[in-house]
């Protein structure tokens, strides 16, 4: 019985443990997990490459300028809505002018706080906002500084990883044996595959999005209804920024369109609904099938990554999870895992 309660407890302190590791080494296993993640995308073409004649490091390369194009064009999709709303502001804030002044009537009656004054509501509200402005600013530049660290750091990784794979296959294989090797040749296989069906599952989640948010903007009569909702679903890549900023070109439109604030809103809210199913169905449910994962997991995966590393756990959790499942379903002793990760 002694023996029994002394193993339950290492084994939930080996977890505890584990969970304490992924939370501190963060910053190194994240850039690394997204360059592997590169790395296993870019393999099948790299190789394809490769069979028809060019050197590695030639092919490697060629991939990468594919990923940096396909990159800079998503930046420039945002850079071309951010001019286009810069154009519409002007008239935006004509209209916005008069809910403002409702607005700081309201909060002077129930407050007692006044933004009346030469100085304007807008400025006021800068005036009594300004601690947490400069906080979010400050924010801003270290997030960014990050991102930027991040956005050199993954494709040398990828490339590292794609062109010492030998290696690091002959490592693997070194730990696990000649017993296991043709599991681990296996395993290696399914991964790849695995990771395949991600990437197939993330085109239609965001296809899926850009529907329903083209068909909730065509119901409130935005123009413009299906390249709106298409973009705002394609700039879901980028995490809550990308939402934030596809989503004020609509709402700007609506705004100017209508002489209503219940379109602006019906828009607000028509985004939010749809994020909000595909954060917790849409993604789950499609990806979590795409990787053969079932659903319960996948929810549950996406949301511990989310505890422990932010929004880069929500989008690497659930592929570790499958390779997790992968591995169980070759292994006698993790059979009891592999039956709580299956579908079936």
């Amino acid at each position: 019985m002694t023996t029994g309660r002394g193993l339950k407890a290492g084994m939930i302190g080996n977890l505890l443990f584990l969970i304490l590791l992924l939370y501190i080494s963060k910053p190194l296993i994240v850039p690394l997990l997204y360059g592997f993640f590169l790395a296993v995308i870019l393999y099948p073409f790299s190789k394809k490459m490769e069979m028809a004649g060019l050197r590695r490091g030639l092919a490697i390369f060629l991939c990468l300028i594919l990923v940096g194009v396909l990159f800079s064009g998503l930046i420039l999709i945002l850079l071309y809505q951010y001019n286009l709303f810069k154009k519409d502001l002007p008239l935006l804030l004509e209209k916005l002018d008069p809910f403002l002044q409702h607005l700081s009537v309201w909060i002077n009656e129930k407050t007692g706080i006044s933004f009346e004054g030469r100085h304007g509501f807008a400025k006021n509200v800068i005036r009594y906002t300004g601690a947490d402005i400069g906080q979010l600013i400050r924010s801003g530049i270290s997030g960014t500084f990050t991102a930027l660290v991040n956005l050199f750091i993954i494709p040398v990784y990828a490339a590292l990883i794609l062109n010492y794979r030998k290696t690091l296959t002959e490592f693997l294989s070194s730990l696990a044996g000649p017993t296991h090797a043709t599991q681990l040749n296996h395993v290696l296989t399914k991964t790849i595959s695995i990771y395949s069906n991600y990437i197939k599952g993330m085109v239609i989640v965001y296809l899926v999005v850009g529907i329903l948010n083209s068909i909730g903007l065509l119901a409130l009569g935005i123009k413009y209804a299906v390249l709106f909702g298409m973009i705002t679903a394609i700039m879901t890549i980028i995490p809550y920024f990308g939402i934030i900023i596809s989503s004020l070109l609509p709402i700007s439109m609506a705004w100017i369109s209508n002489n209503s604030l219940y379109y602006p809103l019906g828009v607000v809210l028509i985004f939010s609904v749809v994020q909000y199913l595909e954060a917790n169905l849409i993604f789950p449910y499609v990806v979590g099938k795409k990787v053969n994962v079932n659903i319960l997991v996948s929810i549950v995966s996406v949301f511990a990554g989310g505890f422990l590393w932010g929004v880069s756990g929500m989008v690497l959790f659930l592929p570790l999870v499958a390779v997790l499942k992968i591995i169980s379903d070759e292994s006698d002793q993790l059979k009891p895992l592999s039956i709580l990760l299956s579908e079936k």
